[in-house]
């Protein structure tokens, strides 16, 4: 059995989804759902509550959402990862969201399924034998499959049915993981690419195609006397290129881009851990064409040992 602290090391990859879904317009970056224990499977359920703080110009202007104009994300995410060969693994996620869209003088709410992800990982760094610095390394594909309406085609007037990211995104990514002693440490990075989509409506026929983008993130965390107590800590970042655009609508969109920082409290009970976290899009005042977010997450994990 692996140490202790190994346990919470999935932490670090199920921060709320906010940070994906802000970049709502691009493809969306995606964190990879490993396995990184000695575990056959793992099966997460993760809720979280994400409200609209700031709107971020072109600039990087950081304006303050009025009291009158509230929007929230609500996230019930079902997670599961399974490792078919020693080095092998696949997994999904599928998300139901509730938009939320209060203004003074109208209210407008939208719940239904997001995009599905499928995720294919290999382990091509494993650690069979102790080493006081080499970590385990991972390389994923993971492909975002449309399943519901976008902002490029939503049907509501404050945009609350846009669940999706609109385009059928592929990531390829690398992550790291390191133990020693009682602190664990991850570097993930990727880039993804979408297909140029075409929308089309009553009153326009639109073909976008999107920019490159790419996120990193470092996280961080300690297992006080390696037990089953974890306390972690995140930086995320997200880069969009700029998309154009043909059609009825002839303008570019601009980049996009905003830095996430996260803190994580674990607790493991036998084969499940639990897990509350807390993200802020706007803490390091570093966004750009964006709508910047507060988040809570709860996840409960189960694992099934090899």
């Amino acid at each position: 059995m692996a140490p202790k602290s190994l346990i919470f090391i999935p932490l670090l990859f199920l921060l709320s989804l906010e940070a994906m879904s802000a970049a709502c317009c691009g493809g969306g970056a995606g964190l990879p759902n490993l396995i990184t224990g000695d575990y056959q499977s793992q099966l997460s359920f993760v809720g979280s509550n994400s409200a609209v703080t700031h709107t971020v110009n072109n600039d990087g202007k950081f304006i303050k959402r009025d009291k009158d104009d509230e929007e929230v994300k609500e996230i019930f995410t079902l997670k599961a990862a399974y490792l078919f060969s020693e080095l092998w693994q696949v997994g999904f996620e599928i998300p139901v969201i509730k938009n939320t869209h209060r203004l003074l003088s109208k209210e407008e709410s939208t719940t239904g399924i997001g995009d599905l992800k499928l995720q294919v990982a290999y382990e091509f760094l494993p650690e069979y034998s102790f080493s006081r610095w080499k970590p385990r390394g991972f390389i994923f594909i993971q492909q975002n499959i449309i399943n519901a309406k976008s902002v490029h085609d939503s049907d509501e007037e404050l945009g609350t049915d846009a669940l999706s990211t609109g385009f059928n995104t592929t990531n390829l990514g690398i992550s790291f993981v390191k133990i020693i002693s009682q602190y664990d440490f991850t570097l993930t990075g990727e880039v993804h690419n979408s297909t140029k989509r075409r929308f089309k409506s009553t009153n326009k026929d639109t073909t976008i195609k999107t920019g490159n983008g790419y996120s990193y993130s470092l996280g961080a965390g300690l297992s006080p006397k390696n037990g089953d107590l974890r306390i972690g800590t995140t930086l995320y970042y997200s880069y969009e290129g700029s998309k154009s655009f043909t059609g009825d609508r002839i303008p570019t969109s601009g980049e996009k881009e905003f830095y996430q920082l996260g803190l994580n409290l674990g607790y493991k009970v036998e084969n499940n851990s639990y897990i509350f976290s807390y993200s802020d899009q706007s803490f390091l005042g570093s966004a750009k064409n964006i709508n910047v977010s507060k988040s809570i997450s709860l996840s409960l994990i189960n694992y099934l040992d090899l």
